[in-house]
């Protein structure tokens, strides 16, 4: 399982609002976690099934999913969030290995070596000149 605790500003926590936790809270993704991630303001995680899961702050496309309506908020700037775990059905079929957060981005290795990203691409973060 999944524990998330501290800021939950813009749903990063994934526990379905937007407050802050002082105990670790189970994030209910409804499978097991293979690994998870965190960046500025939003959460990636993955399952022992294939899946990739993402939540909090998308407004930069890091994300990878626009959240269905029942899991979104707005948040304190205005923006819609994502504040419970969202299925990124754009890499369903892929066999994650391994993902990474950066402040507004994100990245998924396959097995296969592929990787993926999404989100802000300012300076080439994400390694295209796009």
């Amino acid at each position: 399982r999944l524990l998330a605790f501290g800021c939950g500003e813009a749903g990063r926590l994934g526990l379905g609002d937007q407050r802050d936790r002082t105990t670790p809270s189970s994030v209910p993704l409804g499978e097991a976690v293979a690994m998870a991630a965190a960046g500025g303001a939003h959460s990636l995680a993955t399952t022992a099934g294939g899946r990739v899961y993402a939540f909090g702050d998308g407004r930069q496309g890091q994300l990878g999913v626009e959240p269905p309506g029942h899991a979104t908020a707005m948040s304190a700037t205005g923006h819609r969030c994502c504040v419970l775990p969202a299925w990124v059905e754009a890499l369903a079929a892929i066999s994650p290995r391994a993902v990474a957060c950066g402040g507004d981005f994100s990245l998924v290795v396959a097995h296969d070596g592929s990787l993926y990203s999404f989100g802000a691409n300012s300076f080439g973060r994400r390694g295209r000149h796009t």
